[in-house]
């Protein structure tokens, strides 16, 4: 016997073939998220082993990260958060951006990641009102006021 075949009976099999089932219908295909960092560079990040395991099993997968509703629907819950006095800041206007503004909350992008005031105006311009922040920030650290210095 090689190492990728095991031995089992005809009950042990049928048992495994009935869980498979299962899982196949209670779990299916969950993933955080199917794309990659940037869609212009080819990297290997979520989205090509997600494309390929969407081709091998036909299916769809459940997204269950940013932007989606499922995971707005936990964190509420969890935390017991109120949308409208919730702000959702990051980096990113396609994920955390969409993710506060589908969900009622205000939002701030800051300028130290991966988004750039460019990626605003265009989403004006496409007509993507859900991926323009309330409020922008060059960094995260500007939230905070500058400290005053005393000298003794």
């Amino acid at each position: 016997m090689n190492e990728k075949s095991f031995a089992c009976s005809s009950h042990q099999a049928a048992e495994l073939y009935e869980f498979e089932l299962f899982v196949d219908k209670l779990y299916g295909f969950i993933v955080v998220k199917e794309t990659g960092p940037n869609p212009e560079v080819v990297i290997p990040d979520a989205g090509p082993i997600v494309a390929a395991i969407k081709c091998a099993s036909g299916r769809d997968p459940l997204t269950v990260g940013k932007p989606c509703t499922p995971a707005f629907n936990y964190i509420k819950r969890k935390w017991n958060i109120n949308p409208s006095r919730t702000m959702m800041i990051g980096d990113r206007t396609n994920t955390d951006v969409k993710f506060g503004r589908d969900h009622g909350m205000k939002t701030l992008l800051v300028l130290s990641g991966c988004h750039q005031i460019e990626d605003i105006i265009e989403n004006q311009m496409n007509e993507r009102d859900d991926m323009v922040p309330d409020y922008v920030a060059p960094c995260l650290g500007a939230l905070v006021p500058e400290t005053i210095q005393i000298y003794y």
